[in-house]
């Protein structure tokens, strides 16, 4: 027996995965959802519905991340999800800070992979989330963390004291340091730079405020040093970037 061909053969007939995005629902520590390559819902099980505050699928399907988190929080999602997309590669066991109805934060271990058409194109992205209480060990050293990411994120837009973030997390400035880069895989001060950048694209993308304007709203000194750092980050310019933005929405 051909075990590849059996495989096709047995999906073919089954006829849709909708059937196995169902089995989902039967375990309520796990948030499935499926987006396209733009970002849209097109599926989710029970759980990551109560997590969004909606009672039924119609609710998000043609939304965005957009539509149920503050603009930073959804700009991480889609820069991972387009991540996945244009490397055609899982992303496993990345945390993540979610926002729960009430507005409280709590940490999140999440897997995504690309998915094919049946011509092997990647039409989107598919997901499954654990909360800590189901993680453990695993998101324990993030946890300790919550108060800081946190803060940042709400305060990106301002000067933010290092000292401050360390007092935070009750740790001397030296091993705060090392400890968040051990956990994020960069600095604080990168990856505050990199909550700036993603508001500022967000907003290049979705307003007309002058580039200096959003530069500064999002915390960045003058000109020149947003400039600087978006390029280096995205790697285009600011203008250029919203430029190209402005190029896909024309019809």
């Amino acid at each position: 027996m051909d075990a590849a061909e059996f495989q096709r053969d047995f999906l073919k007939r089954v006829g849709s995965g909708k059937l196995f995005g169902q089995l989902f629902d039967f375990l309520p520590d796990l948030y499935f959802f499926l987006k396209d390559r733009d970002g849209l819902f097109v599926s989710s099980n029970e759980a990551f519905m109560q997590l969004l505050g909606v009672s039924a699928e119609d609710a998000i399907i043609g939304k965005t991340d957009f539509d149920f988190f503050n603009d930073n929080v959804a700009a991480q999602y889609v820069h991972e999800d387009q991540q996945v997309i244009q490397k055609d590669e899982p992303e496993k066991d990345k945390i993540w800070l979610v926002p729960s109805r009430s507005g409280l934060l709590d940490w999140y271990v999440c897997t995504k992979i690309p998915v094919r058409s049946s011509q092997g194109h990647v039409m989107g992205v598919a997901g499954v989330m654990r909360d800590s209480r189901q993680a453990g060990s695993v998101l324990e050293p993030y946890v300790e963390m919550t108060d800081v990411i946190e803060h940042m994120m709400r305060h990106y837009g301002e000067r933010v004291e290092i000292a401050r973030l360390a007092e935070l997390a009750h740790l001397s400035v030296s091993q705060f340091e090392r400890n968040f880069k051990k956990l994020f895989g960069v600095p604080p001060k990168k990856y505050l730079t990199l909550l700036r950048v993603r508001a500022a694209c967000r907003d290049l993308k979705c307003s007309n405020k002058k580039i200096l304007a959003v530069g500064l709203e999002h915390g960045f000194y003058d000109h020149s040093h947003f400039t600087r750092e978006f390029t280096r980050i995205v790697g285009v310019s600011p203008g250029a970037y919203r430029d190209r933005q402005l190029s896909k929405d024309r019809p």
